[in-house]
């Protein structure tokens, strides 16, 4: 889960998600998909960032994303691991 994502990020656009694998020295195509974790119209009026959920290809990949952050469309964050057992609760 990746905290204060900037909304200009397309989670749907395979070219960003190249990008960000560019900006990050990343493999290619380790990035598998990206979401937004609220639905965009629920967004309230002026908001510039968002939560999103990045899903990759391996642990390895999590772990180095947690540890080193990521640049999103220009902006540092701090993914982190997302609680898969949140709904179970």
């Amino acid at each position: 889960m990746a905290p204060s994502v900037p909304i200009t990020f397309n989670p749907k656009s395979d070219q960003q998600l190249r990008e960000i694998e560019g900006e990050n020295g990343l493999q290619d195509s380790v990035i598998v998909k990206a979401k937004w974790i609220k639905p965009i119209e629920r967004r309230r009026a002026g908001q510039t960032h968002a939560y999103a959920i990045l899903q990759v290809t391996s642990v390895d990949a999590a772990n180095l994303v947690i540890r080193d952050g990521l640049t999103i469309r220009g902006v540092s964050v701090r993914p982190s691991k997302q609680n898969r057992n949140l709904h179970n609760a």
